[in-house]
């Protein structure tokens, strides 16, 4: 009876407390970006810029070219007769990866556009929990990380700005990072390390160079 309740103690509670913090980071951020999730399919969020229409096509550019060939990638339908203008603006590759799935289901490119800026804001949040609970060993201020990392003021400001908002993978290089260079859980972390590292580089160009900085900081 013992070792029955321990199990479950061990290996339910864990995935249960992450799930619950996921549906929170989630809640809140379907209550922040209200009324977006009521017109999920067809609204977009109100913008001063046409950038979101543009953020969709470049999404779409990279479901396109994943669902054909990925031959003369940057040589995208805009501005003819130049060459490579696909290279003018974050080819946010990675979010295209991610939305395929959530494309061909739906059939709407609005939906896994909207998808995309939701999972922005949540994983954020869920990956600098995970970051903080590992350096911490403490849920509550793994918590308030989080809440503090997904939901800052500066993502607000940038809500028609897809590729600035899709920070989330960065958490994850430092959390992988610290286990690799403070833990036993060596080659595992670098793999995951290096795997979210190309995530975050291949969205954008400018956390790209943050990132290596920050990296480089950590490592010194």
């Amino acid at each position: 009876m013992y070792r029955a309740k321990n199990f479950m103690n061990r290996y339910l509670k864990k995935p249960l407390q992450h799930i619950t913090i996921l549906f929170l980071y989630t809640l809140l951020t379907c209550l922040l970006l209200y009324p977006l999730p009521a017109s999920f399919s067809t609204g977009l969020l109100e913008a001063q810029s046409g950038d979101p229409l543009m953020q969709i096509w470049v999404v779409q550019w990279n479901i396109h070219k994943l669902t054909s060939s990925l031959s003369h990638y940057f040589d995208a339908n805009i501005f003819y007769p130049y060459s490579n203008t696909f290279a003018y603006h974050d080819h946010m590759f990675a979010l295209g990866l991610i939305g395929l799935p959530i494309y061909t289901i739906s059939q709407n490119p609005i939906v896994a556009y909207n998808v995309l800026l939701m999972l922005s804001f949540i994983l954020s949040a869920y990956g600098m929990y995970l970051l903080c609970k590992e350096i911490t060993h403490n849920d509550y201020a793994a918590f308030l990380a989080g809440l503090i990392f997904g939901f800052l003021p500066y993502r607000f400001a940038h809500l028609d700005h897809l590729n600035l908002l899709s920070i989330q993978w960065l958490p994850f290089c430092f959390l992988f990072l610290t286990r690799y260079l403070f833990s036993k859980k060596g080659r595992g972390s670098l793999f995951l390390f290096w795997t979210f590292f190309l995530l975050q580089a291949l969205t954008s160009f400018n956390y790209l160079f943050v990132l290596s900085f920050a990296i480089g900081v950590q490592i010194l």
